[in-house]
């Protein structure tokens, strides 16, 4: 009876200690469902690989985001050697294309080097920037890249379009590119944290860098917004829509940026908690809103009501439904991992 006494003293003092949640993904996925216009989401911790969306397969038309693949194929190609990106192209009237952009208000015969061209590409969004790099790597080679880096929405007209999932796939690529090519990717990464365009994702962040390419159809009340945020563990954020005028898309883009930014920031904060603490097990509990069974066998169980859990004393998961999970553990939202690498599996499909 003292040692039953004092056990439950003692979950009594952990439970006291533990932190209690932010936002969840289902109140952000639920903000959004209930925003007006068309809309979709997409996150992706860079680190731990964990996501969560909501319409990623919706497709919009993609706007000024193509730019962002045409970058990273354009420094891609002088990675290579297959391209000078001090070599020079002149503006033609041919290229001319109202909207975004500086070069429209310079002189046709103007020259710009291939780098230069880049950086208005994305900076400045510069529509003519953009035809001019498309006809130097050729249209059906810069839609075979496209296709090679796994993106579905390739079109073979004039417009393009896009849904998260291929918006990811822009992002991923790029970022990879800057890890393996550190000199020209921190040229392509200085271009994209340094856009015109920051009233939207990086709105939301005021404090972090944000690198991002943005797609805007005024007349169509359509607005795109993609990129990372630099935080502590970096992320992919991705928010499509159409719909709303400017004013209310400003503020629903950076709103929901704050949402996720705040989701983001508890996985972080949770993860000292990961592995090795009793304390972890609480809140796995508190995540699946479930009981925990102490056995005196140095184990506990989540008494999920169609899942069974068994942790050890320490919090590690020694099974799930019967089935053995060495050396793993219970991350945020259904994932677990193992050992001390990032090889995570996302469990979340149990608990719907």
């Amino acid at each position: 009876m003292k040692y039953f006494k004092k056990f439950i003293l003692i979950i009594i003092c952990i439970v006291s200690t533990i932190p209690t949640f932010g936002i969840t993904s289902e109140e952000i996925i639920d903000f959004v469902k209930n925003s007006s216009g068309t809309n979709a989401f997409y996150y992706e911790n860079i680190i731990t690989g964990e996501t969560f969306s909501h319409n990623e397969n919706l497709v919009f038309k993609s706007a000024s985001t193509i730019k962002l693949p045409l970058a990273t194929y354009i420094y891609k190609l002088a990675s290579e050697g297959s391209l000078d990106l001090d070599s020079f192209m002149t503006y033609t009237s041919t290229y001319y294309y109202e909207g975004t952009g500086i070069i429209q208000k310079q002189a046709v015969g103007t020259s710009y080097t291939l780098r230069d061209l880049t950086q208005k590409n994305i900076v400045y969004s510069d529509n003519i920037a953009y035809r001019m790099l498309r006809a130097k790597v050729g249209l059906s080679n810069f839609q075979q890249y496209l296709r090679d880096i796994g993106t579905t929405m390739v079109d073979t007209h004039s417009y393009n379009h896009i849904n998260c999932i291929d918006y990811s796939k822009y992002i991923k690529d790029y970022y990879n590119f800057t890890l393996e090519n550190p000199e020209l990717g921190a040229e392509l990464t200085y271009f994209w944290q340094n856009t015109d365009f920051n009233d939207h994702i990086p709105a939301g962040v005021p404090n972090l860098e944000v690198g991002h390419k943005i797609g805007w159809l005024p007349l169509e009340n359509l607005y795109h917004d993609g990129g990372i945020v630099y935080d502590e563990q970096p992320y992919i954020l991705i928010i499509l829509h159409q719909g709303m005028g400017q004013a209310a898309q400003i503020q629903y883009f950076k709103t929901l940026t704050e949402k996720v930014h705040e989701y983001h920031e508890t996985l972080v904060d949770l993860s000292e908690y990961v592995p090795n603490s009793s304390v972890f097990i609480h809140l796995v509990a508190q995540m699946f809103d479930t009981e925990l069974l102490w056995d005196t066998n140095g184990t506990v169980t989540l008494l999920h009501p169609t899942h069974e859990i068994v942790f050890d004393i320490i919090g590690k998961v020694c099974t799930i439904d019967s089935i053995p999970y060495n050396n793993a553990f219970i991350f945020h939202e259904g994932f677990v991992q193992v050992s001390h690498n990032f090889i995570v599996e996302n469990l979340t499909p149990l608990f719907n």
